[in-house]
């Protein structure tokens, strides 16, 4: 499977709720090796993946809440599917070159 392929299955399962697959996205927004950094992006995915009972995203964002990566304004946010699908969270279409 190409990495593209790989890059679209895991797109697809997180845009289906697997937590699996959230935490992947959230670490490629965080890292900015796939995507273009994007903290905020990172953080919805840590989240739903950990609402999912993702145990290494809970960890993310307690290490994140550590680094002072997640503001206030963020923790207010209800993360609903309009905010997801405002954010584009499950398209590969910021994928770096």
């Amino acid at each position: 499977m190409t990495n593209m392929k790989k890059l679209k299955s895991i797109v697809w399962l997180a845009g289906k709720g697997n937590g699996s697959a959230l935490y992947q996205l959230a670490t490629f927004y965080k890292s900015g090796k796939v995507f273009k950094t994007d903290t905020f992006k990172a953080y919805v995915c840590f989240k739903l993946s950990g609402e999912k009972g993702n145990l290494d995203a809970k960890v993310a964002l307690i290490k994140m809440g550590m680094s002072n990566l997640i503001t206030d304004e963020m923790k207010s946010i209800q993360i609903s599917m309009d905010l997801i699908n405002k954010l584009k969270l499950f398209t590969p279409c910021e994928m770096k070159g």
